[in-house]
């Protein structure tokens, strides 16, 4: 595996190929703790707001995409081994946590984007000015990694039910003056009712981004291994126009003959907690033989459409 300060890369299969015929990607990610990245901020309590102190390991919890690591490692290993290894698949994984930096913007927003202007109540110009060299020297390594590829598929997770109160989530990351408010944002998923489907992320918002044929692979195989949950596209949410990298690396392999999908999965089909759990989910609620079960549905999909497009 190679590591470098921001993201980690591991490959499989066909190692004498200089591009690699299938991209896995997390970029948000699992729970970083002990990263390069994390360990730029030093005291993080340095930098909020008295109030959301006791709230700090929630957040860190809520933000990030668990399950995702463990799945996009597995799809990886399973894929190679339904091709024989006779491709080269290529495993991207951020490293940055996403709580803090987004590794799926093209652009750098810093504290403008998401949930981050809450939980900033007093960060430097200098610490923004170091984020921003970070997401540079991120993008820089991506955009290296992915050059030349023909597929890709880019793995998150997302919690289980809608928020509720969603348009107090939403004023609340309007508003950047608001701080002490992160109880309140986990509290509005803690409360969500109505379960999210697995989504097959397509559209940018003028236009069908990700491939149909794996999409309707990933679907059929996801509702044939999990009864229990939904599959479809576009719900709850699209790739929000230009704005995020893995539209940026479907339209790369696109443009290299091949395609590829975002996939958003909820957590509860990754843990323990098939219902809602009344809790923030963390690492060690994931559940391995569920991993496995949806590893199993994303390798053949994925296997399949490689085949179909190299014959």
């Amino acid at each position: 595996m190679q590591t470098n300060n921001y993201i980690s890369i591991q490959e499989f299969g066909d190692l004498s190929k200089e591009h690699p015929d299938l991209l896995i990607t997390t970029l948000h990610g699992s729970m970083k703790k002990d990263t390069a990245f994390m360990k730029t901020f030093g005291n993080l309590e340095d930098y909020l707001h008295p109030d959301d102190i006791a709230h700090l390991q929630d957040y860190m919890d809520l933000e990030c995409d668990i399950g995702t690591d463990q799945l996009a490692d597995r799809t990886a290993e399973l894929t190679n081994e339904k091709l024989s290894g006779k491709f080269l698949i290529r495993r991207i994984k951020n490293e940055m946590h996403r709580g803090f930096l987004d590794g799926n913007r093209v652009h750098f927003t810093g504290i403008k984007d998401s949930a981050l202007r809450l939980i900033w109540y007093e960060l430097p110009e200098s610490m923004q000015d170091k984020l921003r060299e970070i997401h540079a020297e991120y993008l820089h390594e991506i955009w290296q990694h992915s050059e030349g590829a023909k597929f890709i598929l880019d793995i998150h997770s997302m919690w289980s039910q809608h928020p509720i109160a969603s348009k107090e989530v939403e004023g609340v990351k309007k508003n950047i003056e608001i701080c002490g408010a992160l109880q309140r944002y986990i509290q509005a998923f803690l409360n969500g009712t109505e379960n999210r489907p697995i989504n097959l992320i397509t559209h940018d918002g003028s236009q069908r981004i990700s491939d149909k044929k794996l999409n309707e692979l990933i679907i059929e195989g996801s509702l044939k291994a999990f009864p229990e949950w939904h599959a479809s596209e576009d719900n709850p949410y699209d790739m929000h126009g230009d704005l995020t990298i893995a539209r940026r690396l479907v339209l790369i392999t696109q443009s290299n003959g091949g395609n590829g999908s975002v996939v958003d999965i909820p957590k509860g089909l990754l843990t323990n907690h098939l219902k809602p759990a009344g809790k923030v989910l963390r690492e060690e609620d994931i559940n391995i033989s569920q991993v496995e079960r949806m590893a199993d549905v994303l390798s053949t999909a994925l296997a399949k459409r490689i085949l179909e497009n190299s014959n």
